[in-house]
């Protein structure tokens, strides 16, 4: 998997979704989420692609399957392509 490469797609990918969202879930949002989400992950030292590409993608709750068909594409494990996505 090449980490930098997956997270510039998912950047992408997300900033063209953030970009039609009202003021509040904007790039900015999706900015400051994913701020927010490094300093848990090394606090939880938890897994930063996954907490990053989780952060970029959280507002996809009513896209479920646009998001779904998106993370196919990636360069990344069958593992991490065949999660479950839920809508929150």
């Amino acid at each position: 998997m090449n980490y930098e490469k997956c997270m510039e797609q998912i950047v992408e990918f997300s900033k063209k979704f953030y970009k039609n969202l009202d003021f509040a879930h904007n790039i900015e949002h999706g900015e400051r989420v994913l701020k927010n989400a490094r300093k848990i992950a090394k606090k939880e030292d938890g897994n930063l692609f996954l907490i990053e590409a989780g952060s970029w993608l959280h507002q996809f709750h009513d896209n479920i399957d646009e998001v779904g068909k998106f993370i196919k594409t990636l360069d990344i494990e069958d593992e991490l392509k065949n999660l479950k996505l839920h809508k929150m």
